[in-house]
This record gives C-alpha cells, sequence and structure tokens, in this order.
C-alpha cells in the first residue's frame, strides 16, 4: 500500500509466556533516498532512525524492552518497508512466511535479487519448506511435474541464500470418504511423500517425514478423535495441541541430527 499521509504500522504483544513483550525491534524498508523514520516503544516518545536511502535493503533496529511497538514514515519518502520483527536478544528465532492454499511453486518467481537483499540484512541458517496438503487428491498419484517446479523453488532459494540449510517437511496424512464408504489416507498423501523424499534427496537437502511422525495411515483421524483432540474433523488440519506435540517430534529430531553430524563429521 501508498499512503497518502504518514504510514504507520504497530504491533502489540499477546497475554501469553514470552510473548508479551520483546527486546529488539527492527523494520525492513528500502529506500531511494536519505529518510527519517520514527519508532516508539509503549508510551515512551516517537524516536528518529535514519534510513540512509542507498536503494537497497536496509534494517533499523531499536532494542529496549516493550509491549507495543509503533513506526512510522513519512510521506512521499520514498520508501518500500518490507516488514517487523519483534524478537528475543537470544534463542531460536522463526519467520514464519505463510501461504494459504499454495503448493510452493510460486517461490521461485521472487526475484533472486530481492532475496539476496534479504538475507544481506537478515541472514537465515536454516529455511524450512513444508507444502502439498492441498496437491494431495483422491486420485492422483503421479506428482512428477510437480516435483520438477519444486525442484526450481529449492534451487533458486539455494542461490538466494548459500549460507542456509534446507529442510523439506513432508506432507502429513489427510483422510476422506472413499467408494467403499469408509474414511482413509488419501493415495495422493502416500504418493506424494514418497516423491517429497525423493525431491529432497535429489536436492541434496534434509527432508523430515510428517506423515510417519504423525503415525502414518489414519493418523490425522485418530488426532482428531483424541480427547483432548489434536485435529480439526475435516481430517485434514492439526490443532495447536497436536501442532505443539508433533514440534516436539521435529526438534528432537533436529537434536539428534546435530548430534549425529558432530560425532560423525564428514
Amino acid at each position: 500500500f501508498t499512503p497518502a499521509g504518514t504510514g504507520w504500522t504497530q504491533i502489540s504483544g499477546v497475554k501469553q509466556p514470552r510473548l508479551d513483550t520483546a527486546e529488539v525491534h527492527t523494520i525492513y524498508l528500502r529506500a531511494r533516498t536519505a529518510a527519517e523514520v520514527g519508532v516508539k516503544l509503549d508510551d515512551g516518545p516517537m524516536m528518529a532512525m535514519h534510513a540512509k536511502g542507498h536503494g537497497q535493503a536496509e534494517a533499523l533496529t531499536r532494542t529496549g524492552r516493550a509491549g507495543k511497538t509503533r513506526w512510522q514514515v513519512p510521506a512521499a519518502s520514498g520508501l518500500v518497508c518490507w516488514g517487523v520483527a519483534e524478537e528475543s536478544r537470544q534463542g531460536v528465532v522463526v519467520d514464519n512466511l505463510s501461504l494459504r492454499g499454495s503448493s510452493g511453486t510460486t517461490l521461485a518467481e521472487i526475484p533472486m535479487e530481492n532475496l539476496r537483499e534479504m538475507h544481506s540484512v537478515r541472514p537465515y541458517d536454516l529455511i524450512v519448506l513444508q507444502f502439498g496438503l492441498n496437491v494431495a487428491s483422491k486420485d492422483r498419484t503421479n506428482y512428477e511435474a510437480y516435483a520438477r517446479q519444486m525442484q526450481k523453488v529449492v534451487e533458486h532459494l539455494k542461490q538466494s541464500f548459500p549460507e542456509a540449510g534446507i529442510l523439506l517437511v513432508g506432507v502429513g496424512d489427510r483422510e476422506n470418504r472413499m467408494s467403499d464408504g469408509q474414511i482413509h489416507t488419501l493415495p495422493g498423501i502416500l504418493a506424494l511423500s514418497r516423491y517429497q523424499q525423493k525431491l529432497a534427496a535429489d536436492c541434496g537437502i534434509a527432508f523430515w517425514n510428517l506423515f510417519e511422525a504423525m503415525g502414518g495411515e489414519g493418523s490425522i483421524r485418530r488426532m482428531a478423535e483424541a480427547k483432548p483432540a489434536e485435529a480439526g474433523k475435516d481430517y485434514t488440519h492439526i490443532n495447536a495441541r497436536g501442532g505443539k506435540r508433533l514440534a516436539n517430534l521435529l526438534f528432537k529430531s533436529l537434536v539428534y541430527g546435530q548430534e549425529t553430524y558432530q560425532n560423525n563429521p564428514r
């Protein structure tokens, strides 16, 4: 959006542990000329920060614990603001770049120049790709074309973020009522999971089998019918409780992978 007057955005924490306040507040932008950007922490004064305006991505950061941050830019400043980050000083930070309903193939359309600029100001250690749930279907079991498109995405990201590792998280279980009147795992899920594993091997990136971690065939139904439930009765989407359990499994897999590498470095 291009503001008619002063453009601003405000971010507030939520009443949950470690999510109520942040210590490091950053805005990512590109400016054609030098410009002044304002930042306000909680109810304190608006403080001025200066964008160099060299036409490349910049990160302007203000530190200090706050539960509310307000950023504003002057009208007609020629600024392009890409996003803001509210973070702690240490620990693991996850950027969740959600593309709802996407197969993931459109990531290859982001100009490499833009991605490399972002890499210069916000370098990533690990990029996690998780797509495919909306690609799988009842009848389709051949996903060669999709795998070729995703291979382009992986290579695009490799070139854009050469220092980052890449992890492909396979598709999870999804079920539907079949011709026998019973609810079963979609045949497309089984096939797509195998294509994704081969894709990761061909591209030389890591792979985590979410389908197997969930429990294989019928797992999403078992999660939906658990007490308390870990998934929705659409037999497609996990809920926060199920996500937390699976996240712990992924975390343990990452730690195990790190320990294995340290014990047997190549």
